[in-house]
């Protein structure tokens, strides 16, 4: 999914680092809304006799995509110095937040420390935190009504409102908790790392938690306790955006692209293994089948969040650093020095000259 990546570079460079949390809960929006909402209408659409009803998904689809697309072309400018709709005002003020962290123009841009990104700890963290939430969500995404007809026995119409309310929790909750991390951050209560620590943490065992209760509580006698088990789990995976996805756009503001395309290739993996872990286990939709697939949702949560604890971070890498040229401030004490140089030159000039007359 190219998409992530796009806009991932914008991101570093139309936010500060105190805003990113939040503005990155509106970027991936896209995903919950469309999971809440899309499954909701792709049930209703297949219930319609018009055009046999399940062709109008993807008509509808299409209708939307071609939307978005005249959207993006008519108003979206890779930085806020090309963009025509802000003030000179706004753009002075995010051209200060963001310029230690951006190439500056006019000048050829270094190559790409292509091995140090793929190396380093911190890619590394985050590839395998987007292999485990992706993991999670794709079963969720796909499998949910699925195990809502088998093993809570919901018929067609209220599984799809039932997996719907979940997507809904998640979406909401991507922007409370995204603009409380902000808010955290903006009053120097907690660093960007810790902030990216905490909530991943709770995303990465706070999902594995609700797997836990889904495994040993939940039965087809419990549908109203599934639905509260199943809200908290929009809750927690929600927090993955502080948390792993707000990390992947601080560490290395300048090769953001490259990350995500690394993150989304990861994610790739876990989104393709989660309907091939579901094919090879679940046989007959028996609850002990389902048992087992949630079972490796929580140990494989619970690594990603055991190794995000130690190794994750929302500070710049050193290799991650511009190599620009002198900043103003820098630029202005070297000039006053040379003047001084020169003044205190023509001074020992002034004295030699009139020593030489005086003899």
């Amino acid at each position: 999914n190219p998409i992530y990546a796009a806009l991932a570079t914008p991101l570093s460079l139309w936010f500060p680092p105190n805003e990113r949390s939040t503005a990155a809960s509106f970027f991936t929006s896209g995903s919950p809304l469309a999971s809440s909402l899309g499954t909701l209408i792709s049930t209703q659409l297949c219930s319609s006799n018009f055009l046999d009803g399940w062709p109008l998904i993807f008509y509808f689809m299409s209708l939307a995509t071609i939307v978005w697309i005249l959207i993006w072309v008519l108003f979206f400018a890779n930085n806020p110095k090309h963009c025509r709709s802000l003030s000179l005002k706004e753009k002075e003020y995010l051209s200060k937040e963001n310029e230690a962290h951006s190439h500056p123009d006019g000048e050829e841009k270094p190559p790409m420390p292509l091995q140090k990104i793929i190396s380093s700890p911190a890619t590394l963290t985050v590839m395998f935190a987007t292999f485990a939430h992706y993991f999670t969500t794709s079963l969720m995404q796909n499998f949910l009504p699925t195990y809502a007809r088998d093993v809570l026995a919901l018929d067609f119409k209220s599984n799809g409102a039932f997996t719907s309310m979940t997507f809904t929790f998640k979406l909401l909750s991507k922007y409370i908790l995204s603009f409380t991390a902000d808010c955290l951050k903006s009053k120097n209560i907690i660093s960007p790392t810790i902030s990216c620590k905490i909530f991943q943490s709770a995303a990465s065992f706070g999902v594995a938690i609700v797997f836990i209760f889904l495994t040993f509580y939940i039965d087809c006698t419990k549908q109203s306790e599934a639905l509260f088990v199943l809200a908290f789990y929009g809750i927690f995976a929600a927090a993955a955006n502080p948390g792993y996805f707000t990390s992947s756009c601080s560490f290395a503001p300048m090769y953001t692209g490259m990350v995500l395309s690394l993150m989304e290739g990861a994610g790739a993996i876990g989104h393709l293994g989660a309907p091939f872990l579901v094919g090879l286990i679940v046989k007959h939709g028996k609850s002990s089948e389902w048992s087992i697939v949630f079972g490796i949702i929580v140990i494989v949560n619970i690594i990603g969040g055991i190794i995000f604890l130690r190794y994750g971070t929302a500070e710049i890498q050193k290799w991650a650093h511009p190599k620009s040229s002198p900043s103003s401030s820098s630029l202005t004490m070297m000039a006053k020095k040379s003047e001084r140089k020169e003044s205190q030159c023509s001074l020992l000039k002034k004295k030699a000259s009139e020593f030489l007359q005086c003899c």
